[in-house]
């Protein structure tokens, strides 16, 4: 596995330090001895500078000691979670930052393993592949399937806000039942999709 990452360390989650680190962490060791930081905060204060700002609260979550005892001691000692990372030529690369938590038998001092892995590549194959099977070939927009899925999604979400989309949903059920060409049966649902944001933001009804 180590052979996999680019960056790696070891936390003593007894009194919160890090042990040991390599790879894009290995600075991470002489900073919190030389700041006297515990992990978590030699880890935040990259995650705010490097980890695309969506992504950041995830991180925070799977780093946090609690968390990772709570999750040990519920059977759950490994715990996966993908992010964005900037490089150093200023890009952004999905990595999956792996957690895994162990105790020691005999004095029973908890540590976690932290791994962190380039999966950039792998990562965008996957959403091309996703993007093909959503996607019309003929249109290029969403197929039939997934923008039913959409909106369907949408207004169940505004009827829990109150929102009445009542009249442009049975727009959509009528359009599946004509026949028509299908890239204009595409672009139409597309378009009535593409209206709703701006007819709730300038505050009409949808009646």
């Amino acid at each position: 596995m180590l052979s996999e990452t680019v960056a790696y360390a070891e936390v003593d989650l007894s009194n919160g330090k890090i042990q040991s680190s390599g790879g894009l962490w290995k600075d991470y060791v002489a900073e919190g001895e030389r700041e006297a930081l515990n992990y978590m905060k030699v880890f935040n204060r990259h995650i705010d500078e490097l980890v695309l700002e969506e992504d950041q609260v995830g991180c925070y979550d799977v780093l946090e000691q609690e968390k990772m005892v709570y999750n040990y001691n519920r059977g759950t000692a490994t715990v996966n979670y993908q992010l964005r990372r900037r490089m150093a030529r200023g890009s952004y690369h999905w990595m999956e930052l792996t957690v895994h938590v162990f105790q020691e038998q005999v004095t029973e001092n908890m540590y976690a393993l932290l791994y962190l892995k380039d999966i950039d590549g792998q990562k965008r194959r996957q959403q091309e592949q996703e993007r093909a099977a959503n996607t019309d070939p003929l249109t290029n927009v969403l197929n039939r399937r997934i923008f039913e899925q959409y909106t369907s999604h949408y207004v169940l979400e505004e009827a829990k806000k109150g929102k009445c989309v009542h009249f442009l949903y049975w727009i959509l059920i009528i359009l599946n039942r004509l026949t028509i060409p299908r890239d204009i049966h595409m672009e139409i649902k597309y378009c009535v999709l593409w209206w709703i944001p701006f007819m709730k933001a300038s505050a009409v009804p949808i009646i």
